[in-house]
């Protein structure tokens, strides 16, 4: 059966004339030109929707709200006073859920938590919302523990969370200096001060 099969072939492959050949030969080159250029559509359609996802990525990361919790230091005569600020460095609004400190953070004022009621609230592209923390941050008897934070909030889009920590080690390497108000001082003197501390805040 099989030698059969095989005469038949060998049969009509020399009833063939070259014409046939090249006919035959263009056809099998055509269809594996076909098939390559098939893989490289293939390949090159993955490597677009790849492109197209990382420019959509790239426009959601631009444009995306990122609210960041951080302490700050301002001079105010002879003290220096602790801000905790909230604030959006994003490009878009967003609805604060939850901020939680471990341990718990409390103001040396009221001794209340500091942003206790802070969900719910909206805050805009570069809003911030800031609290005292401590009205003479370098009068503490001992530094405090490490403080984990987490800060929840979503926009239209997606939700967030961030965790972040404080760490009273950074107040070893502040250096403020410090003015006593006195009656002797004249009014230029003060507004050298103020002024000092607020081209600080530029820095």
């Amino acid at each position: 059966m099989n030698d059969t099969i095989f005469q038949k072939g060998v049969l009509i492959y020399m009833q063939l004339s070259v014409s046939d050949l090249i006919q035959l030969v263009s056809i099998i080159i055509s269809a594996l030109l076909t098939i390559v250029s098939l893989v490289i559509s293939v390949r090159a359609l993955k490597q677009s929707q790849k492109s197209i996802e990382l420019t959509e990525k790239s426009i959601l990361d631009s444009n995306r709200p990122y609210i960041v919790i951080y302490r700050d230091y301002i001079q105010v005569s002879s003290t220096v006073h602790e801000y905790v600020i909230v604030k959006n460095f994003g490009n878009t609004g967003a609805v604060i859920d939850d901020i939680s400190f471990s341990p718990i953070l409390l103001d040396d004022i009221r001794g209340k938590k500091v942003f206790e009621h802070i969900a719910g609230i909206f805050i805009a592209p570069g809003q911030s919302i800031s609290t005292v923390s401590s009205v003479n941050v370098f009068k503490r008897e001992k530094d405090l523990p490490d403080t984990s934070i987490s800060i929840a909030y979503h926009d239209d889009i997606k939700k967030y969370e961030n965790r972040y920590s404080f760490s009273d080690n950074i107040l070893h390497d502040i250096l403020v200096s410090k003015t006593n108000p006195s009656k002797n001082k004249s009014v230029q003197q003060i507004m050298t001060t103020v002024s000092e501390e607020i081209l600080r805040r530029q820095l």
